[in-house]
């Protein structure tokens, strides 16, 4: 469960335990429920599946420095940085 999710269903239930405190008068009760479908609505999503790279693609990755036969940190680097963008772009 992502720290998000942990988060909004905390919000949630802490919205849903303050209502009886929420004095009508002070105009905070309809923001309040407003708050509290908002939260059930975003957490009734279903939720998406990762989609990550497969062999093809990440053989097909290429870091500069691997080029001339070595392979040290600062590629690692590079490496790791072009297969994280290439996930983000899909899981976005």
């Amino acid at each position: 469960m992502s720290d998000l999710r942990k988060a909004a269903e905390m919000a949630l239930e802490a919205l849903e335990n303050s209502t009886d405190f929420v004095p009508v008068k002070t105009g905070l009760e309809r923001e309040t429920n407003n708050a509290i479908q908002a939260l059930r609505q975003a957490l009734a999503q279903p939720k998406r599946e990762w989609d990550g790279l497969d062999e093809v693609e990440v053989t097909g990755m290429t870091c500069e420095c691997v080029d001339d036969g070595t392979f040290n940190m600062s590629c690692a680097h590079d490496f790791a940085r072009a297969i994280e963008a290439k996930l983000r772009e899909r899981n976005t």
